[in-house]
């Protein structure tokens, strides 16, 4: 199998004060259909091929299996960095508020979009035709899941980023 992947950008997102970073790349992506998804199913590790124009799928396929799409943890982290650590104590603790700082985000990730930016969670959702991302707001980030075949408010704009003078779908992998 042939694997063409346009890199977009390269990111170490240093983790508890420094003590260890982890290394990303962002990726762009192409949704996968069904019977593509069928036929890679075991060697990206996934579970369900529920859609034609499958987002996860296709993160899945370009960072190479699902385990290299980041876990919610880590993007929380990243939340953390981008926003500089403001949780809400009245909000759950996975929501972080405050003005993205979108200079850092082009800068590590080589992402921009002037409204929400979601980014694939590593994880399928056990209904079968979902998944988990985490949205990067101008003044906010929290967690979702989201449909995988790109239907609905929030699964629009998965992985929707500017890149020169184009818009395309990306993902975050680990390197």
């Amino acid at each position: 199998m042939k694997k063409i992947v346009t890199i977009l950008g390269i990111i170490t997102v240093y983790l508890l004060n420094n003590a260890y970073a982890k290394d990303y790349i962002s990726v762009e992506y192409t949704p996968l259909s069904q019977k593509e998804c069928m036929s890679l199913k075991d060697d990206l590790g996934l579970k369900y091929c529920p859609f034609n124009n499958d987002h996860l799928a296709g993160a899945a396929k370009a960072c190479g299996h699902i385990e290299n799409l980041p876990t919610g943890d880590d993007l929380q982290l990243l939340a953390l960095k981008l926003y500089k650590n403001r949780v809400n104590s009245r909000a759950p603790k996975t929501t972080i508020y405050g003005k993205r700082n979108d200079e850092l985000m082009q800068d590590l990730l080589n992402l921009r979009n002037s409204g929400r930016i979601f980014l694939w969670i590593g994880e399928e959702y056990k209904d079968e035709k979902s998944g988990f991302v985490r949205v990067f707001d101008p003044n906010a980030s929290i967690p979702y899941f989201a449909p995988r075949n790109g239907k609905g408010y929030i699964s629009q704009s998965v992985g929707l980023v500017e890149y020169g003078n184009t818009d395309v779908l990306a993902a975050v992998c680990y390197k």
